[in-house]
């Protein structure tokens, strides 16, 4: 349990956070960062070829597959990476931002090729990845169910597929940015990766005698199930509208704290692999035992407003610019980015339990995997845009809008036929 969800989490962050990193540290703008977010398409869209994994092979030959593959192209991330741009190393302050035309006119002296070229080609690596990774996902939780076909023992392991996940997160916010050079980092990630691959093919156990296929028939209709509930119009605009604020906030998070406010590599690692992520599982407990509590109708409401008024806090760093240079800027950026955190995890527990909402017991997986597609286009799309954005109004007016950007999601909640989707899920439940 432990191995194959830190397996699913460990390339995920390499691809959609330390992707970010690198190009913030060799000096990309911000329009070019913005558009990194585009790497997390195929998660939305992986329901669509996932009855792929049930027609060929087994789970675990899928897992073993992808995990050598990404082995080997997390490595090719090391090798090429040597070339081209440069990063700030361990220092506070960045280096001169580069346009698409800077990179197409410095060349390399060992291959001679442009360092435009050389940017392209650890972006091709980094969209494979991406596609490998998302279909990885697939085939891990599928293996789980298979392995562990009984309801009430996945909800007992269930724990264990977080901490594992929860672990990847931690390793590669927090060790995988230690090092100077990013060919390191990368070698590093190779390492563990590679490790991962041999234990899986060594220990890993059979749990398929044979295949078994849903077919297209049975997707289209597990999709069309999804979208008989009522008032589906309105839900649907729900949950693409309900995070986009927070995600807007967090499109371009890592590359304001170490431009903009001179936070380190060094720093970073901690502030967002230990302190954030604390933080984000605190939010998302105190979340999940709030709505317990209270019931989700009464906590959607304050939930709701605590994670969109810290917005307002960024908007606060970016004028009042508290800088990592020194204790004191550093313990304001660090209390402000733990309230952040928290504040989304509380906002994550609300928009987990809506979810569940939305799916049917009869194609409980299909509708999940349908659902979290559809919460996530919108912000992945809009966030894609985020560095366009604050080229052409600076943080501070972003962080601004980005508060503006969480109201519609705000507006609809009055609409939402909150009590009959409680209801139905009651009566499902005793059916």
């Amino acid at each position: 349990m432990l191995s194959t969800y830190f397996a699913e989490g460990f390339p995920a962050q390499i691809v959609r956070w330390l992707s970010g990193i690198y190009f913030t540290d060799i000096g990309m703008k911000e329009a070019f960062i913005g558009r990194a977010n585009w790497l997390g398409f195929p998660w939305l869209f992986k329901f669509l070829w996932a009855p792929l994994v049930d027609l060929w092979a087994t789970k675990r030959k899928w897992m073993l597959w992808i995990e050598g593959l990404l082995t080997l192209l997390t490595l090719t991330l090391a090798f090429v990476s040597s070339f081209g741009p440069k990063g700030q190393g361990a220092a506070s302050q960045p280096i001169e931002k580069l346009s698409w035309a800077d990179l197409a006119q410095a060349i390399d002296p060992t291959t001679g090729l442009s360092h435009q070229t050389i940017v392209i080609i650890m972006i091709a690596i980094i969209s494979v990845m991406a596609l490998l990774s998302a279909t990885h996902d697939i085939a891990i939780d599928a293996y789980y169910l298979e392995g562990i076909p009984d309801p009430l023992d996945q909800a007992v392991y269930s724990s264990l597929r977080v901490l594992g996940f929860r672990i990847a997160v931690i390793v590669v916010r927090s060790a995988m940015i230690a090092f100077a050079v990013w060919t390191w980092n990368f070698l590093a990630g190779a390492a563990i990766l590679g490790v991962i691959f041999v234990g899986h093919l060594l220990f890993l156990p059979q749990t398929q005698s044979k295949r078994v296929a849903t077919g297209l028939k049975e997707f289209l209709r597990s999709f069309a199930t999804y979208l008989e509930q009522p008032r589906i119009a309105l839900i649907l605009a729900f949950m693409i509208a309900y995070k986009l604020g927070d995600e807007l906030l967090f499109a371009l998070n890592s590359t304001f704290l170490i431009r903009e406010l001179g936070v380190t590599k060094p720093q970073m690692s901690w502030l967002s692999g230990v302190i954030g992520m604390a933080a984000t599982i605190a939010g998302t407990v105190i979340g999940s035992i709030w709505i317990k509590r209270v019931g989700f109708k009464r906590a959607l409401w304050p939930l709701t407003i605590l994670m969109n008024i810290n917005i307002w806090v960024y908007v606060w760093l970016a004028w009042a610019r508290p800088m990592a240079t020194d204790l004191s800027g550093l313990v304001t950026i660090s209390v402000a980015h733990a309230y952040e955190n928290i504040a989304k995890g509380l906002g994550d527990a609300a928009y987990l339990v809506f979810l569940l909402y939305t799916c049917k017991p009869e194609h409980k997986a299909g509708h999940y995997a349908i659902g979290s597609a559809i919460m996530g286009f919108g912000s992945i799309v809009i966030s894609g845009f985020a560095g366009d954005l604050v080229e052409q109004m600076g943080y501070t007016s972003f962080y601004v809008l980005s508060f503006f950007a969480s109201v519609p999601g705000m507006a609809i909640i009055p609409f939402l036929p909150i009590d009959e989707m409680i209801a139905r899920r009651q009566a499902e439940a005793q059916k």
